[in-house]
C-alpha cells in the first residue's frame, strides 16, 4: 500500500484533473447553448424569407394572407384539442 502522503498526492492530482476537465465541458456546453441560440435565430429569419418569397410569388395579396392565417389559425387550434395523431385534412 503506498504511503498516504503519496496517496494523497495521487487523490489530489486526479481531483485537479477530473475539475479541468469538468470546466472544460462547461465550456463546450456553454458554445453549443451558444451556437444553438445562433441556429435557432438563422432558422427563423429563414422561415421568415421562405415565407415572403412564397407570398411574393402566389401572386397573392397581403390581406389575402391574412385573412387565410386568421382563418386557419381556428381549425389548427381547434385541432390541437383533439391530439397528436390527428390530422386535420386541408
Amino acid at each position: 500500500m503506498a504511503p498516504k502522503k503519496t496517496q494523497s498526492q495521487s487523490l489530489k492530482g486526479k481531483l485537479e484533473k477530473f475539475n479541468a476537465e469538468l470546466e472544460k465541458i462547461q465550456e463546450q456546453k456553454e458554445a453549443l447553448n451558444q451556437k444553438e441560440k445562433e441556429y435557432e435565430l438563422k432558422i427563423n429569419t429563414l422561415q421568415a424569407e421562405y415565407v415572403i418569397a412564397l407570398m411574393a410569388e402566389s401572386g397573392k395579396s397581403f390581406d389575402e394572407f391574412e385573412n387565410f392565417a386568421f382563418n386557419n389559425s381556428n381549425k389548427v387550434n381547434s385541432s390541437e384539442e383533439v391530439g397528436e395523431g390527428h390530422v386535420q385534412n386541408y
